[in-house]
């Protein structure tokens, strides 16, 4: 049918070019501006071209080269298309000497599109390359998506049903069987055993339903159907079964099909469309179809029948949003939350499982094309096998959608029916009994279990539970009284005095005084009078009583040196406070109210770290996840060795490096996270963590020689380079004598260079991609090549997560100040302690000797 539709549209294409001339040896040179059906035999290949179009450049044939046409038989061009006009390319290159940078493919309709095939080229010449060592080691087997439309494809899936193949679980990738294979599980029975159920985290509210591949292995050996979540949806009396079939190539949907089903008696509408023309007529009959059952949900199975309607909808003018909210996806309930014993979800291998027979076994979506057009052919009995199809997908639908059904209220009684994280234990009457006995016994073991259960003493007296102290002073002594003067004059009316009146306003400041021989507690009571203003007769008191909290800055400074720097608990905090003050002090709820004023304190100091660190030539950057009540953010470090910046970022997205680099023109230090490659500026990517990767690369996988080769040419290359930094320091005049040995290594062993093992050619593409960025630094000056200063930077937050497990979001970027620049005083060697002690501003200036004058 394809074969058809191609040799169509070369006749049309061709008739379009009468001077086209038929191929033959030695006319290359004579400038022809098109030829048709070139044949050549090349040493292990054959070029076989219908067309070709002349261009301008230099190549073996003169001042003139030639570009290859590809015909499909199809509207839509699919990467199989592009890369059979790469695969013409690389032939025409040994033709001609020169690579043609582009080419044409030209669909059914005689549209024709202009495709650059020169970023193909290195794919294709890598599968020239497998192809080739077809011969000394055969493929491995490994069924995929393109297998439907493969004539051996009954044979492949033969051979790999006896070998019980991984690949036969429809959803697991050549990949994730390579890591599989890695850990010596080849077979679909061995992948069954490695199923284990994991504790649901505390604080994940509604975990994602993830497909587990070992699961759908599991649920195939024992023959069970197994349960990750219950199916919840609520049935009607009457119901409509969907399913549409389409050429979505062409974008054209000749056939609804409908089940309907009211008081179990089943009736089938469709309604067909002979040619595009049709199609509004059979898509209006089909809404007046739904719209006569107005409260019936409509059934379907995948994304292709609500997509349909949303296209037909815009395509006609048609309002279905009451429609919309009717469709029900049975594949919602399927997927990831109810695994059969089948090797995929398909409506097909599901239907099998559950007695559905179609007639022809042939049946399915791509079948159902070449079925549509062989009757556009003429050939009337496919119109039949059609509609046939379509109904019986329609009922197979109808028949898993009760089966969903039954699952819902039977689950907990069916012995074909497991649940996946809990297991049933099945006993006798006797045993059943037994169980109880003995966990009523362990339970009873239970250290606590008295003094939630039972209680043995009825005469002892319940002890009252103790109430947790907020924000509280009780000073026992205190230490200082200041007598403060009256306000004089008014914030508001200053023309006039305040008249002084005998009401007192009272304060007491508890703090702590730290000397050189001790720590002394602090408790000092500041008294004042009022004072009351004509104008806007309200009393006032000493503007100090305004915004002074009942706890000193050297108390807060003292509390939040040891939760901030020292990772103390808010209990061991308060134990140690208790230890100073006795029973006066409790501020285990004013940790917040401390950490926001501090931060508020700092914000200069925070901004005079920022302005040093976009002054610096190379910026060191890195990320982290914390735990915001329940749901992941990240925290972004900027950081030289000098000085250390937080960020807070809802998500990964690199919008807030972009902004934060955004006027920064020295160099950024990172890691290979591709958000990274957004900044506009130069980089220098990780070394240690490339190497650490190969590391494990080569760990995992000890006997690719290969992959062990490669390796060893990346240490030949790198280790000379880090004895000259380890020698001569970050130099330019010293690394950049290595550039030599950089552009021999990357034509000796990266470009244009094929390799056999995954390993290989996963690096090679990271060193293309980095190429510049790998080697900055021996082309600066103070340019690290590794990243270690960010994660020295991030370690510390990274252990306060293990501690607080979460945080809050009001104060987490509070938090983040503060330790930006408690980080800074320790990468300065400076006392953090003594800096907020201090009440500087500015770290680089705080613990310099001063002159004397």
């Amino acid at each position: 049918m394809l074969e058809s539709n191609r040799q169509k549209t070369v006749s049309l294409h061709l008739q379009k070019f009468p001077n086209t001339q038929d191929y033959q040896i030695g006319i290359f040179k004579k400038g022809f501006e098109s030829l048709k059906n070139v044949e050549i035999n090349l040493n292990e290949f054959q070029f076989s071209c219908e067309f070709l179009v002349k261009r301008e450049g230099k190549s073996a044939f003169g001042k003139l080269y030639y570009e290859p046409t590809v015909f499909i038989g199809t509207t839509k061009i699919s990467i199989e298309n592009k890369l059979e006009l790469a695969f013409l390319g690389v032939l025409l290159e040994q033709i001609q000497k020169n690579f043609p940078a582009k080419g044409l493919i030209v669909n059914k309709n005689g549209l024709q599109q202009s495709v650059e095939i020169s970023r193909f080229k290195k794919q294709i010449k890598t599968i020239i390359f497998e192809i080739q060592e077809f011969d000394k080691t055969p493929p491995k087997l490994i069924l995929n998506k393109h297998c439907s439309a493969c004539q051996f494809q009954k044979h492949c899936r033969e051979q790999a049903i006896k070998e019980d193949n991984l690949s036969l679980l429809n959803r697991v990738t050549g990949k994730q069987i390579s890591k599989l294979e890695k850990k010596g599980i080849f077979t679909v029975k061995q992948l069954s055993f490695i199923y284990k159920p994991r504790r649901k985290g505390k604080r994940t509210k509604n975990p994602p339903s993830l497909y587990k591949p070992e699961l759908q292995a599991l649920a195939i050996r024992t023959e069970k159907i197994y349960i990750q979540k219950l199916p919840s949806f609520e049935r009607k009396q009457v119901e409509i079964f969907l399913d549409i079939e389409g050429l979505p190539d062409d974008s054209f949907y000749y056939l609804f099909g409908f089940l309907i089903v009211e008081d179990n008696i089943q009736t089938y509408k469709q309604f067909w469309a002979d040619t595009p023309k049709d199609e509004e007529e059979i898509w209006r009959e089909a809404i007046r179809l739904i719209e006569s059952f107005p409260e019936s949900p409509i059934f379907h199975y995948g994304s292709f029948e609500p997509s349909t309607f949303e296209k037909l909808s815009k395509r006609y003018q048609t309002n279905i949003e009451a429609i919309k909210n009717r469709f029900v996806n049975v594949n919602t309930f399927i997927y990831g939350k109810i695994y059969f014993p089948t090797y995929s979800n398909g409506l097909k291998d599901l239907g099998a499982f559950l007695g559905v027979k179609w007639t022809n076994e042939k049946a399915s979506g791509l079948q159902s094309i070449v079925w549509r057009n062989r009757w556009e052919e003429g050939q009337e009995s496919y119109k039949n096998e059609l509609l046939t199809y379509n109904r019986e997908d329609c009922l197979a639908l109808k028949i898993l959608t009760d089966e969903l059904t039954r699952i819902q209220t039977t689950a907990s009684a069916s012995n074909d029916v497991d649940f996946v994280n809990e297991p049933k234990k099945l006993a006798s009457e006797i045993g059943e009994r037994i169980h109880n006995q003995f966990n009523s016994i362990l339970n009873f073991a239970h250290f606590d279990y008295d003094k939630k259960k039972i209680n043995f003493n009825q005469e002892s007296e319940k002890q009252p539970k103790q109430k947790r102290i907020g924000v509280t002073f009780k000073p026992s002594k205190i230490t200082k009284r200041v007598v403060l003067p009256p306000q004089e004059f008014c914030n508001i009316h200053t023309e006039g005095k305040l008249v002084q009146t005998t009401k007192e306003v009272r304060k007491i400041i508890a703090d702590i005084n730290f000397s050189e021989n001790g720590v002394r507690k602090s408790v000092i009571e500041y008294v004042s009078v009022k004072s009351y203003c004509k104008l806007c007769k309200r009393t006032k008191g000493n503007d100090f009583f305004k915004g002074h909290s009942i706890y000193g800055h050297n108390l807060k400074a003292w509390i939040l040196y040891q939760r901030i720097a020292l990772q103390l608990s808010y209990y061991k905090v308060e134990e140690s406070l208790e230890a100073l003050f006795g029973k006066d002090v409790s501020c285990s709820s004013s940790y917040g109210n401390f950490t926001m004023y501090m931060s508020n304190f700092h914000i200069e100091t925070e901004n005079k770290i920022i302005s040093k660190l976009l002054e610096s030539p190379s910026i060191h950057a890195d990320e982290t996840t914390i735990n915001i009540r329940g749901v992941n953010q990240y925290v972004w470090v900027f950081t030289t060795d000098k000085h250390v910046v937080f960020r807070l970022s809802p998500n990964r997205e690199a919008t807030l490096a972009q902004e934060f680099l955004k006027d920064y023109q020295g160099v950024v230090i990172s890691d290979f996270f591709p958000a990274y490659d957004s900044l506009d500026c130069p980089q220098q990517k990780c070394w240690v963590h490339l190497i650490r990767d190969l590391n494990n690369g080569l760990w995992n996988s000890p006997f690719d020689k290969e992959f062990e080769n490669f390796v060893s040419e990346v240490r030949n290359l790198i280790v000379p380079i880090i004895q000259s930094v380890h020698k001569y320091g970050l130099k330019k005049r010293h690394l950049a004598k290595h550039q030599k040995q950089v552009d021999r290594f990357y034509r000796k062993h990266i470009n244009n260079k094929f390799y056999k093992s995954e390993n290989c050619n996963l690096f090679q593409k990271r060193f293309i991609r980095y190429q510049v960025s790998l080697f900055n630094f021996i082309n600066h000056n103070g340019v690290n090549w590794q990243n270690n200063t960010a994660e020295r930077a991030l370690r510390h937050i990274c252990t306060q997560r293990k501690i607080s497990g979460t945080f809050f979001e009001s104060l987490a970027p509070h938090y983040l100040r503060l330790v930006g620049i408690m980080q800074t005083c320790r990468f300065q060697g400076k006392s953090f302690w003594k800096f907020l002690l201090s009440k500087e501003k500015d770290i680089d200036q705080f613990g310099k000797r001063k002159r004397k004058s």
